[in-house]
């Protein structure tokens, strides 16, 4: 070999293998960088239609309410081996270890990746879990995970491959949330409920507890935002049982911002995809159960025994409270939009 040659190759290897050092760093973080994020909420405040639009996205992987069946695990003593960690449904593992702990029904069947096998998945958690949920998560560099139950569990912890992390927290106005939550029936003791009194009276205990939780849900993701600075946080407010257009525009936003994907049509027009259609026909085959026995007794009462319950809901401190932050979140959202 010339001298000529050496020094040619000597001035070539490097460049080569820096590119092939680069391409190689660049293929490796594809796969260990992913976005992540919690979208948090109280039910029947929206989400699930908002999830089912997130959903339908080719970049993301949404689980939706891992923890729902696991209520009543909660105060047991082995709820920390039967409640999967939030890490490992970032990451993943959690569909791979524990998968019948984490699809259980209600994920399996409102989950938009899995709608095509629900049964499968219903009927199979253990295999479907380690295989579909798990390889169909890994693939996708945007995970959220939707929860109605942020503090009931495990202590919020990001995987490191989260390189960003997002919470994402959705806030309906205290008085028609708590409207929609008794009309179903759904964790209000109804049976001995007879009176217009005791209507209005069950009524206003119920959204008091809703403001409180919202509240809790407030105190703590504030906790946990002060004490994580490099985790983003997105509060968007609304009044009706389904998040608003600008709500919706801005989660977009938040999630997609750095992926240069614009919102879908069929969400713009507010078109109802097919998976959406499935959603509300098994939201009513869910609730029918309680008979919507809530609804029949709000029949009952007139419009200034409303204005009454909602006097002493709002002029309770909580829900007041409550009430001020929904306004201030309301105005940020406008100011964003530039509507103010």
């Amino acid at each position: 070999m010339g001298l000529s040659c050496i020094i040619a190759l000597l001035f070539i290897l490097p460049h080569v293998c820096f590119f092939c050092l680069g391409t190689a760093l660049s293929t490796t973080s594809s796969l260990q960088h992913v976005e992540c994020a919690v979208l948090i909420s109280s039910g029947r405040a929206g989400t699930t239609k908002l999830v089912s639009d997130i959903g339908s996205m080719d970049e993301t992987f949404v689980i939706n309410e891992p923890f729902r069946e696991a209520v009543g695990l909660r105060f047991s003593e082995n709820a920390e081996e039967l409640v999967p960690p939030y890490k490992d449904l970032f990451s993943c593992e959690a569909y791979r270890t524990m998968p019948e702990h984490v699809l259980w029904g209600y994920p399996c069947k409102f989950t938009p990746q899995f709608h095509n096998a629900s049964a499968e998945c219903i009927n199979d958690p253990e295999g479907f879990g380690r295989n579909t949920a798990y390889e169909e998560c890994k693939r996708k560099r945007i995970r959220i995970v939707k929860t109605i139950r942020f503090f009931w569990f495990s202590e919020l912890e990001f995987p490191q491959e989260c390189t960003s992390q997002k919470i994402i927290h959705n806030i309906r106005h205290p008085w028609p949330l708590g409207l929609s939550i008794f009309k179903i029936g759904w964790g209000v003791h109804l049976k001995d409920v007879e009176t217009e009194e005791d209507v209005k009276h069950t009524l206003v205990v119920q959204i008091k507890t809703r403001c409180e939780l919202v509240m809790d849900e407030f105190e703590a993701i504030w906790k946990y935002t002060s004490e994580h600075n490099n985790v983003q946080l997105l509060n968007i407010a609304h009044v009706e049982d389904r998040t608003d257009h600008a709500g919706t525009e801005l989660v977009f936003d938040f999630v997609f911002r750095d992926h240069d994907i614009a919102l879908p049509k069929q969400i713009v027009d507010n078109e109802h995809m097919e998976f959406d259609k499935r959603l509300i026909e098994e939201e009513k085959r869910h609730f029918a159960d309680f008979a919507y026995k809530g609804e029949k007794l709000l029949e009952e009462l007139d419009a200034d025994d409303l204005i009454e319950a909602e006097r002493a809901v709002l002029s309770d401190n909580v829900c007041y409270a409550l009430t001020k932050l929904y306004s201030h979140i309301v105005a940020s959202q406008k100011l964003k939009k530039g509507e103010l």
